[in-house]
Parts: structure tokens; C-alpha cells; sequence
């Protein structure tokens, strides 16, 4: 059998796990649970816990330690799944040369991010959050931050 595939959600801003009795990704994860499998998405479906209004670098080095826990209680892949900007949060994990405030491994990648009404151009913001300001027009000149024609984006590797 092969390593499972795990799903990690990743709140938006203002976004959180749970508000009483609402959960943010309720639907979501209880969809995955049930036909995930049929599409080899075997693994744990867990929603991350950031803070809600704290800065991106912040909220991806929580999404870093989410990542590695899940990663260390059941190794595998992992997919990241944000809504707004949570998909900043997840790509900014993934982000290559990223420095985030954690003692997390940032280099202990996901498989994949999906972003969901996420916003393209915030990603060069979100590239750039962590670096130093003397080469940010440089990579802002250089950089593009989404696929062609899409406004659900996906890195470019």
C-alpha cells in the first residue's frame, strides 16, 4: 500500500477551525471525507489552526507546524487546500528560500497547494513578506505569480 494522501485546509483571514457551533470548513471536509477515498485522498482531512488576524508570515509558519505534525503523526503527502488568503498562507509555504518564524522544517514540503478565491496578485506580496526589500523589485519584475487564465492559482515549480 502506498503513503496516504492528506488534505490540510487552511482558513482565510478572520477565518478559525470552529465559531460555536459554525465550522469554517464543515462542508469541505465532510465531502472529502466521503468521496476523497474513490479519488486516492486516503489520508487524514484536518483544518489548520492559524490566527486568525496575524501577519501571513506568521499564519505560514502556524501552517508550517501544522504541516509538520501531521506530517510526523502519519507520514505521507499532503495537499493544502486555502480559501483566500489562507491559499496566500499555503503558498508562501511553499515558497522556495521562504524564512518563516518557525522552528518548523519549512523544506518539508506539500505535494500540492490548491487556492480558492484566493487573490493572484497578492502573491508577489506574499513572495516577497519574508525577503529583503534591496532585490523586491527585481523579483516583482521577474516573477509570475499565477497560472495564465486562472484566478485560482497554482505555483509554478
Amino acid at each position: 500500500m502506498g503513503r496516504p494522501h492528506h488534505i490540510l485546509l487552511v482558513p482565510g483571514f478572520f477565518g478559525f477551525a470552529n465559531l460555536g457551533d459554525f465550522t469554517y470548513f464543515g462542508h469541505v471536509r465532510n465531502f472529502i471525507a466521503e468521496k476523497g477515498p474513490e479519488l486516492g485522498l486516503d489520508g487524514e482531512v484536518r483544518v489548520a489552526r492559524t490566527e486568525p488576524t496575524a501577519s501571513l508570515a506568521r499564519r505560514a509558519a502556524l501552517l508550517c507546524e501544522a504541516l509538520s505534525k501531521l506530517l510526523d503523526e502519519s507520514p505521507g503527502d499532503v495537499s493544502l487546500v486555502g480559501h483566500s488568503s489562507g491559499g496566500l498562507d499555503a503558498r508562501l509555504v511553499v515558497t522556495p528560500g521562504a524564512v518563516l518564524p518557525t522552528p518548523a522544517d519549512v523544506e518539508r514540503c506539500a505535494r500540492s497547494v490548491r487556492s480558492v478565491v484566493t487573490p493572484c496578485g497578492a502573491l508577489l506580496a506574499a513572495r516577497n513578506a519574508t525577503r529583503s526589500p534591496n532585490s523586491v523589485l527585481k523579483r516583482l519584475l521577474a516573477s509570475r505569480a499565477c497560472v495564465p487564465g486562472s484566478n485560482s492559482g497554482t505555483i509554478k515549480a
